[in-house]
Protein backbone atom coordinates (compact mmCIF):
# COMPACT_ATOMS: atom_id res chain seq x y z
CA UNK A 1 0.00 0.00 0.00
CA UNK A 2 2.83 2.39 0.78
CA UNK A 3 4.46 1.55 -2.48
CA UNK A 4 1.36 2.57 -4.41
CA UNK A 5 1.24 5.91 -2.64
CA UNK A 6 4.88 6.57 -3.45
CA UNK A 7 4.33 5.55 -7.00
CA UNK A 8 1.38 7.93 -7.30
CA UNK A 9 3.38 10.80 -5.92
CA UNK A 10 6.14 10.10 -8.41
CA UNK A 11 3.68 10.20 -11.27
CA UNK A 12 2.22 13.48 -10.06
CA UNK A 13 5.66 15.02 -9.75
CA UNK A 14 6.59 13.89 -13.23
CA UNK A 15 3.39 15.38 -14.62
CA UNK A 16 4.04 18.67 -12.85
CA UNK A 17 7.57 18.88 -14.27
CA UNK A 18 6.26 18.20 -17.77
CA UNK A 19 3.64 20.88 -17.40
CA UNK A 20 6.26 23.35 -16.23
CA UNK A 21 8.52 22.55 -19.17
CA UNK A 22 5.58 22.89 -21.56
CA UNK A 23 4.61 26.24 -20.11
CA UNK A 24 8.20 27.44 -20.32
CA UNK A 25 8.36 26.33 -23.93
CA UNK A 26 5.22 28.29 -24.83
CA UNK A 27 6.47 31.36 -23.00
CA UNK A 28 9.88 31.20 -24.70
CA UNK A 29 8.24 30.94 -28.10
CA UNK A 30 6.20 34.06 -27.40
CA UNK A 31 9.30 36.01 -26.40
CA UNK A 32 11.08 34.93 -29.57
CA UNK A 33 8.15 36.09 -31.66
CA UNK A 34 8.20 39.44 -29.86
CA UNK A 35 11.91 39.76 -30.44
CA UNK A 36 11.56 39.09 -34.15
CA UNK A 37 8.74 41.59 -34.38
CA UNK A 38 10.75 44.36 -32.70
CA UNK A 39 13.84 43.70 -34.86
CA UNK A 40 11.91 43.66 -38.12
CA UNK A 41 10.72 47.33 -37.91
CA UNK A 42 14.25 48.42 -37.03
CA UNK A 43 15.69 46.69 -40.10
CA UNK A 44 12.92 48.10 -42.32
CA UNK A 45 13.90 51.67 -41.36
CA UNK A 46 17.46 51.25 -42.62
CA UNK A 47 16.67 51.54 -46.39
CA UNK A 48 14.91 54.86 -45.70
CA UNK A 49 18.03 56.27 -44.04
CA UNK A 50 20.20 55.01 -46.93
CA UNK A 51 17.93 56.61 -49.54
CA UNK A 52 18.15 59.99 -47.79
CA UNK A 53 21.93 59.82 -47.70
CA UNK A 54 22.26 59.03 -51.42
CA UNK A 55 20.04 61.98 -52.43
CA UNK A 56 22.62 64.54 -51.24
CA UNK A 57 25.32 63.73 -53.86
CA UNK A 58 22.63 64.08 -56.53
CA UNK A 59 22.04 67.73 -55.47
CA UNK A 60 25.77 68.49 -55.55
CA UNK A 61 26.05 67.11 -59.07
CA UNK A 62 23.21 69.34 -60.25
CA UNK A 63 24.83 72.45 -58.76
CA UNK A 64 28.14 71.63 -60.40
CA UNK A 65 26.40 71.35 -63.77
CA UNK A 66 24.84 74.82 -63.46
CA UNK A 67 28.15 76.34 -62.46
CA UNK A 68 29.88 74.75 -65.43
CA UNK A 69 27.28 76.12 -67.85
CA UNK A 70 27.65 79.68 -66.53
CA UNK A 71 31.42 79.61 -66.63
CA UNK A 72 31.42 78.63 -70.31
CA UNK A 73 29.80 81.95 -71.37
CA UNK A 74 32.42 84.21 -72.95
CA UNK A 75 32.50 87.87 -71.89
CA UNK A 76 35.46 88.85 -74.05
CA UNK A 77 34.66 91.71 -76.42
CA UNK A 78 36.31 92.30 -79.78
CA UNK A 79 38.89 95.08 -79.72
CA UNK A 80 37.94 98.17 -81.73
CA UNK A 81 40.42 100.21 -83.79
CA UNK A 82 40.55 103.85 -82.63
CA UNK A 83 39.96 106.72 -85.08
CA UNK A 84 42.94 108.85 -86.14
CA UNK A 85 42.52 112.62 -85.72
CA UNK A 86 43.51 114.67 -88.75
CA UNK A 87 46.03 117.36 -87.78
CA UNK A 88 48.19 119.79 -89.79
CA UNK A 89 50.71 117.00 -90.37
CA UNK A 90 48.19 115.24 -92.63
CA UNK A 91 47.89 118.25 -95.00
CA UNK A 92 50.10 117.44 -98.00
CA UNK A 93 49.53 120.65 -100.01
CA UNK A 94 47.19 123.64 -100.20
CA UNK A 95 46.48 126.64 -102.44
CA UNK A 96 44.93 128.61 -99.56
CA UNK A 97 45.52 129.31 -95.89
CA UNK A 98 44.11 126.93 -93.26
CA UNK A 99 44.39 126.08 -89.61
CA UNK A 100 43.50 123.26 -87.22
CA UNK A 101 42.00 124.33 -83.92
CA UNK A 102 38.81 124.85 -81.90
CA UNK A 103 35.68 126.41 -83.40
CA UNK A 104 31.89 126.25 -83.23
CA UNK A 105 29.61 125.14 -86.09
CA UNK A 106 25.83 125.55 -85.87
CA UNK A 107 26.06 125.91 -82.09
CA UNK A 108 28.24 122.83 -81.57
CA UNK A 109 31.75 123.34 -80.24
CA UNK A 110 34.65 121.30 -81.62
CA UNK A 111 38.02 121.06 -79.92
CA UNK A 112 39.58 120.18 -83.26
CA UNK A 113 38.37 121.53 -86.61
CA UNK A 114 40.03 121.85 -90.00
CA UNK A 115 39.29 125.45 -91.12
CA UNK A 116 39.92 126.38 -94.76
CA UNK A 117 39.75 129.88 -96.23
CA UNK A 118 37.44 130.18 -99.24
CA UNK A 119 37.33 132.82 -102.03
CA UNK A 120 35.61 133.64 -105.29
CA UNK A 121 37.95 131.27 -107.12
CA UNK A 122 38.24 127.57 -106.18
CA UNK A 123 40.77 126.87 -103.42
CA UNK A 124 42.19 123.38 -102.83
CA UNK A 125 43.61 121.46 -99.88
CA UNK A 126 44.83 117.87 -100.03
CA UNK A 127 45.02 115.43 -97.10
CA UNK A 128 47.34 112.43 -97.14
CA UNK A 129 45.38 109.19 -96.59
CA UNK A 130 48.42 107.00 -97.31
CA UNK A 131 46.37 104.16 -98.80
CA UNK A 132 45.96 102.70 -95.33
CA UNK A 133 42.71 104.31 -94.15
CA UNK A 134 39.12 103.13 -94.36
CA UNK A 135 36.83 106.15 -93.96
CA UNK A 136 37.07 109.94 -93.88
CA UNK A 137 34.73 111.37 -91.21
CA UNK A 138 33.73 114.79 -89.86
CA UNK A 139 31.05 117.49 -89.76
CA UNK A 140 31.06 120.12 -92.51
CA UNK A 141 29.79 123.66 -91.90
CA UNK A 142 30.55 127.35 -91.57
CA UNK A 143 32.03 128.63 -88.28
CA UNK A 144 29.56 130.55 -86.15
CA UNK A 145 31.80 133.65 -86.16
CA UNK A 146 31.34 134.09 -89.96
CA UNK A 147 28.75 136.31 -91.66
CA UNK A 148 25.21 134.99 -91.61
CA UNK A 149 25.05 135.47 -95.41
CA UNK A 150 27.98 133.11 -95.96
CA UNK A 151 27.53 130.34 -98.49
CA UNK A 152 30.19 128.03 -99.96
CA UNK A 153 30.37 125.24 -102.50
CA UNK A 154 32.40 122.29 -101.18
CA UNK A 155 33.64 119.35 -103.24
CA UNK A 156 35.60 116.32 -102.02
CA UNK A 157 37.41 114.07 -104.52
CA UNK A 158 39.77 111.10 -104.18
CA UNK A 159 43.07 110.84 -106.12
CA UNK A 160 42.12 113.41 -108.80
CA UNK A 161 38.91 111.55 -109.66
CA UNK A 162 35.47 113.15 -110.00
CA UNK A 163 34.04 114.50 -106.75
CA UNK A 164 32.38 111.92 -104.51
CA UNK A 165 30.74 114.78 -102.57
CA UNK A 166 29.51 118.13 -103.92
CA UNK A 167 27.36 120.23 -101.61
CA UNK A 168 26.33 123.85 -101.02
CA UNK A 169 26.88 124.81 -97.39
CA UNK A 170 25.02 127.79 -95.91
CA UNK A 171 25.54 129.54 -92.59
CA UNK A 172 23.81 127.73 -89.71
CA UNK A 173 23.99 124.30 -91.37
CA UNK A 174 25.98 121.19 -90.44
CA UNK A 175 26.45 118.30 -92.84
CA UNK A 176 27.99 114.95 -91.85
CA UNK A 177 30.91 113.55 -93.86
CA UNK A 178 31.42 109.78 -94.16
CA UNK A 179 33.45 108.78 -97.23
CA UNK A 180 35.05 105.44 -98.08
CA UNK A 181 38.79 106.08 -98.63
CA UNK A 182 40.01 102.48 -98.88
CA UNK A 183 43.35 102.41 -100.78
CA UNK A 184 43.12 106.17 -101.42
CA UNK A 185 46.35 108.21 -101.43
CA UNK A 186 44.97 111.79 -101.34
CA UNK A 187 41.68 113.36 -100.23
CA UNK A 188 41.18 116.69 -102.05
CA UNK A 189 38.85 119.38 -100.65
CA UNK A 190 37.85 122.21 -102.99
CA UNK A 191 36.02 125.27 -101.60
CA UNK A 192 34.46 128.21 -103.44
CA UNK A 193 32.59 131.18 -101.95
CA UNK A 194 29.14 131.72 -103.49
CA UNK A 195 28.93 135.34 -102.27
CA UNK A 196 31.03 138.41 -103.03
CA UNK A 197 32.96 137.94 -99.80
CA UNK A 198 35.59 135.38 -98.93
CA UNK A 199 35.14 133.33 -95.80
CA UNK A 200 35.92 130.10 -94.04
CA UNK A 201 34.48 126.63 -94.05
CA UNK A 202 35.24 124.09 -91.32
CA UNK A 203 35.25 120.34 -90.84
CA UNK A 204 34.61 119.62 -87.18
CA UNK A 205 36.27 116.59 -85.63
CA UNK A 206 38.04 115.49 -88.87
CA UNK A 207 39.38 111.95 -88.63
CA UNK A 208 40.23 108.71 -90.39
CA UNK A 209 38.66 105.43 -89.31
Amino acid sequence: MRLNILGGRSLLRTAAVAATVLAAGCGGGGEAADTNTSVSPASSNQPTTTTSATSEPSTSTSDAGVTGTRSSISTTSTAQTADTEITREFVAESTTSYEVGPTSVNGVSYVTALQINSGRTPQKLEINAGRNRNRFLGTLGIPDDQRSSSSHQVEISLDNAAPVLSVLVNFGEAKPIDIDVTKVLRVRITVTSKTSDSGTIAIGDPRFA
